[in-house]
């Protein structure tokens, strides 16, 4: 009798267990089976299709709770969307540390790896908007290690949304700070047809040591621009130069 219970409990385990596992590996197959179907890249066993999809339902949480694009801060995790800000501090970094630990609510994909970089380059092409921002961010994180991505960034800068070419523009100088390489692009995007983005671009020009008298043609020439806050920032730039080579 005691023998024929145990069997049953065990049996009843077991069913358990292997419908958990079951009704986990579902999705799973799913996707993958959907991925190799439509030849898509693969990143820890998981298809581009599979990685939209969770970045889209991120993008729409960010959006439920920051309506306005302010930060906001849910389940202990600040979100909501990037400031140009001065570097963290110690404190800094260990109160976001904190709040990462303290943090239970859903998480977005982390695609900050180079092993993942042939998904992010998929995801560019997606007509959303908010998921070829992600993708563009994750390969700015990756930073040098990415250097596979220039060809396709340098595309990017001439997206039709604003953001996009706006943190493509960053990931680039992140990816290649060398000045040939990014002189060209600073004087591209001072020509963008969004005034923030050229106020940012030539305070940027000023603050970069290594641009100097390269950078002063290119802001000479923001003078001119219609946005106050574009000749304002141009100004400014070009006093920090001077002001560098006095030294």
């Amino acid at each position: 009798m005691i023998h024929k219970r145990s069997t049953q409990y065990g049996c009843r385990l077991f069913s358990l267990v292997f419908g958990k596992i079951i009704v986990c590996a579902i999705p799973y197959l799913r996707h993958g089976a959907i991925g190799v179907l439509r030849g898509e890249e693969f990143y820890r066993g998981r298809p581009t299709s599979y990685y939209r999809n969770e970045i889209v339902e991120w993008n729409k949480l960010i959006e439920r709770l920051c309506p306005k694009g302010e930060n906001s801060v849910y389940n202990g995790l600040t979100i909501g969307v990037s400031v140009v800000a001065p570097p963290p501090t110690f404190w800094d970094m260990a109160h976001d540390r904190l709040q990462t630990l303290l943090y239970s609510g859903p998480l977005p994909p982390n695609l900050d790896d180079v092993h993942a970089l042939p998904v992010l380059l998929s995801l560019l092409d997606d007509d959303d908007q908010g998921v070829r921002i992600y993708a563009v961010k994750s390969i700015c994180a990756i930073g040098l290690p990415a250097r596979a991505a220039i060809p396709r960034l340098t595309e990017m800068i001439n997206d039709s949304s604003s953001e996009v070419r706006f943190y493509s523009f960053d990931a680039l100088i992140a990816i290649n700070p060398h000045p040939a390489f990014c002189l060209p692009l600073f004087n591209n995007m001072l020509k963008d047809p969004e005034g923030f983005i050229r106020t940012r671009t030539a305070r940027q020009l000023g603050d970069i040591d290594e641009f100097g008298q390269d950078a002063i043609p290119m802001l000479k020439d923001a003078l001119r621009d219609d946005e106050p806050d574009v000749r304002s920032a141009a100004e400014k730039a070009l006093e920090k130069i001077v002001a560098r080579d006095r030294r």
